[in-house]
């Protein structure tokens, strides 16, 4: 919500280099997800959140995503080999379209399937894998 309020505010207005800017900040997320980095990606996912909000001028916003930052690197620890890069690779890759196109009603709706369905199915897998026992033979 926080990251969508930015982008609602951000989108009808980008500059040419703002563009530039998160489509920067969106090629190292996917870099992160290329390299199954799990705290590159938390690091550049929060990046990019603060990204939106520093070109809407909010430091509330940037405060409040800095803040995040440790429950980012929960959510890391958690899903560990349970996140599906694949989907989350999926996902960056329209955030960045989006964002070349400015379509702020796109965006916003990839963030949401992102958080509402990429990173909880993540979580939701690595909880039923810690419920499976591991036998050895």
């Amino acid at each position: 919500d926080i990251w969508i309020g930015s982008v609602r505010h951000v989108m009808p207005v980008l500059q040419d280099d703002d563009v530039s800017y998160l489509t920067d900040l969106a090629d190292d997320l996917s870099k992160s997800i290329e390299a199954h980095d799990m705290a590159g990606f938390g690091t550049a996912l929060r990046g990019m959140a603060i990204g939106f909000a520093r070109i809407e001028g909010n430091a509330a916003r940037v405060s409040v995503i800095e803040v995040l930052g440790p429950q980012i690197r929960r959510f890391g620890q958690h899903s560990r080999d349970a996140f599906d890069w694949d989907a989350s690779a999926s996902a960056v890759a329209g955030i960045r379209e989006a964002i070349e196109q400015r379509d702020e009603s796109t965006t916003s709706a990839v963030l949401v399937a992102l958080f509402d369905e990429v990173l909880p199915a993540a979580i939701d897998r690595a909880a039923a894998q810690e419920r499976t026992p591991v036998y050895a033979d």
